[in-house]
């Protein structure tokens, strides 16, 4: 199946806006809750002190961070989320046009639900949020999500690039090392949608454009 479907994409954001509906536990007090990463620009500063990136790589992601950070909400909501949106668990009919079913719900949780969008290539997720959007009504906070998603995509590809051990054999698109920085070198490369390519730190017009699109 192809990783990027627009029409198939929409209705798994769809979806998802309809389990994310289920918060405060529901009664579901075995299912297991996330934990929160902690602030990523910690990170960014022990790459850059044991040698994994230089000091102005460092300052460069410390800054698209920090452009980020107030779209970032310190105590996000915590909802149902399937935890593993890829697209070898995702049904699909009519050559991959029409979603059928989500399988392999082994890493549902708890968690922040922008963490449920980390899981699919970003080339995915504009059409997953327009219909998470449209499900999800007119008074959701939508329009600041993709600098959220944006957050954790860039945080778990340098947490990869912390731990490069290669996992021959894995079916899944991050099991290399380098897969979800490539990931999204490849999403900006491609002229992304608006507001996508305005979240690049340095990018002409990227605090400005991020302050409009506001959260909530």
């Amino acid at each position: 199946m192809d990783d990027f479907e627009p029409t198939r994409d929409r209705q798994v954001g769809r979806e998802l806006a309809k389990l994310h509906r289920m918060r405060g536990e529901a009664g579901l007090s075995a299912v297991p809750r996330d934990r929160s990463p902690g602030d990523p620009r910690v990170l960014v500063d022990r790459l850059r002190a044991d040698g994994w990136i230089d000091a102005d790589a460092a300052r460069w992601l410390t800054g698209w961070f920090d452009a980020l950070s107030p779209y970032v909400p310190a105590e996000p909501p915590i909802v149902l989320v399937h935890g593993d949106i890829a697209p070898q668990n995702l049904l699909a009919a009519e050559r991959g046009a029409v979603l059928a079913g989500i399988v392999d719900w082994g890493d549902a949780q708890w968690a922040d639900a922008a963490t449920e969008f980390a899981k699919t290539p970003l080339s995915a997720v504009p059409a997953m949020l327009d219909g998470y959007s449209q499900e999800a009504g007119e008074g959701s906070s939508v329009r600041s999500w993709e600098a959220r998603v944006l957050w954790v995509h860039l945080t778990w590809a340098l947490g990869r690039l912390a731990d490069p051990v290669p996992k021959p054999g894995e079916r899944h698109w991050t099991a290399p090392p380098a897969s979800r920085l490539l990931g999204l070198l490849r999403f900006f490369a491609s002229n992304p949608p608006s507001p996508w390519a305005d979240l690049v730190s340095g990018a002409p017009g990227c605090a400005k454009r991020v302050r409009e699109a506001g959260p909530g």
